[in-house]
């Protein structure tokens, strides 16, 4: 990844070296190691220090060292010294002689130049808003600071808070730049939730500074974060099959970018993912009826989903569901064709074909419908025997019947055999008394003949 614009500007932070402004009241002193009147200016100078402290800066040269000539020679040109000790306050006042160079005299000198120092302290001011729009927020510090001890000594207060004001602010902008090096740092990483958090603070802190530039800029890496973020989680979910979730991260993306390309790219992802949860209700719908042991539809429900399905195993498992529910659906065909013959009174076929749908049933382990079919079988071996006993029973009435009919005829016959006895016998009485009459008649006869 490029990461040069950031090297760049860690180079340019480290090359940086803020420049410190003189102090606002310089003295430039000459003198002679061997002068007596110098070493009692020597001393008023050295209480002059004490007083002023950071605000005098005292600078002291010895005229006879050599290192120390070119600025004699300078100042005598300039100014036309005669003598020793001699000095120069701001190059604007010069004091020479012992008699000069007092220790009030000096008060009243710096003082007066104090009185008018806040013009002094305006110029740090300007310099350090000049550093600030720079991006030199070190050395904007440094001028502030040093235009803070300058209001202090003229006693502007207003002055004093307003530097303050804008140290806060440079500390502040030297802490966003240092999260952005940061945060540019993971964002080229590819870590947009980290890099998205240092963002965030920036934002804030550009917000409370009210650098609009700066946020815009800001916001728009906050919304390339989020975008890549949502993108990522999205494309992460789509990989794993989770389709809502990939839809609702695809969504969600689209709010942070404006791309043709890029949209039309989330959008044709998310009508797949679409598509996707479509089929998966359908495969749900294709569980459901099977549950409910409507096989038809739910084969018809898996297959439409095995269409539309884009995982592989989900796929496999719709065909294995789809040829099972042609195994039931015979099963179930053949247990209500034997149900129908029950019905129908063909309890011998009824019986065959609920054990061939027992067998089936059996093989799918739906042992509730094996039940069932063991029900209807004993009901159709019921019937079957209820028939036979019927059968039976009426062979028997009809033996009876038989004897009976027999026996009836049989008294019948021997009623009639017995009334022609009787008529036979009645005839026979009669015909035998006129033969035995006759018969004696007759034997009279024969013995009357003999």
């Amino acid at each position: 990844m490029k990461k040069s614009g950031v090297i760049v500007l860690v180079l340019l932070l480290l090359t940086f070296v803020p420049v410190t402004a003189a102090a606002p009241i310089e003295i430039v002193y000459f003198y002679s190691p061997g002068c007596s009147h110098c070493r009692a200016t020597s001393d008023v100078l050295d209480d002059i220090k004490d007083h002023y402290g950071d605000l005098v800066e005292i600078n002291k040269y010895n005229i006879y060292l050599s290192e120390n000539q070119a600025i004699w020679n300078d100042y005598t040109s300039r100014y036309g010294n005669s003598g020793i000790p001699v000095l120069f306050i701001n190059d604007e006042r010069k004091l020479a002689g012992d008699l000069k160079i007092t220790y009030s005299n000096m008060r009243l000198i710096i003082d007066e130049m104090l009185a008018g120092i806040g013009v002094q302290g305006d110029e740090l001011y300007n310099l350090g808003l000049a550093a600030m729009s720079d991006g030199e927020f070190d050395m904007a510090i440094d001028y502030f600071t040093q235009a803070i001890e300058i209001y202090i000594i003229a006693e502007n207060d207003e002055k004093i808070s307003l530097c303050n004001e804008k140290i806060s602010d440079c500390n502040e902008f030297k802490l966003a730049q240092s999260k952005f090096l940061e945060a540019e740092n993971y964002y080229f990483d590819g870590d947009y939730i980290s890099a998205s958090v240092l963002y965030a603070d920036i934002a804030v802190i550009y917000g409370e500074l009210g650098v609009s530039s700066l946020l815009i800029k800001i916001e728009v890496r906050l919304k390339n974060c989020f975008f890549f973020m949502t993108y990522e989680s999205a494309l992460e979910a789509f990989k794993e099959g989770s389709w809502q979730e990939a839809k609702d991260s695809f969504t969600a993306a689209k709010e942070y970018t404006s791309k043709k390309e890029t949209l039309d790219a989330i959008n044709g992802s998310i009508e797949f993912c679409d598509e996707q949860l479509y089929a998966l209700g359908i495969y749900s719908q294709a569980q459901q009826a099977f549950l409910e042991k409507r096989y038809s539809d739910s084969k018809q429900l898996y297959n439409d989903a095995a269409l539309l399905l884009s995982d592989a195993s989900l796929v496999e498992e719709c065909n294995s569901a789809s040829a099972l529910c042609d195994k039931f659906i015979l099963a179930n065909t053949a247990f209500e064709y034997g149900v129908q013959l029950y019905s129908q009174e063909s309890y011998e076929q009824s019986i065959t074909t609920l054990e061939s749908a027992k067998e089936k049933f059996v093989a799918l382990d739906d042992d509730a419908m094996a039940v069932q079919c063991d029900d209807y079988i004993l009901l159709n071996k019921e019937k079957m025997d209820a028939l036979a006993q019927i059968e039976k029973d009426k062979e028997e009435r009809m033996i009876l019947y038989a004897i009976a009919g027999i026996a009836i005829v049989c008294v019948i016959v021997v009623l009639f055999f017995l009334i022609y006895r009787t008529k036979r016998a009645a005839v026979g009485s009669m015909y035998e008394s006129e033969d035995a009459t006759h018969y004696e008649e007759y034997e009279g006869e024969t013995q009357e003949i003999d």
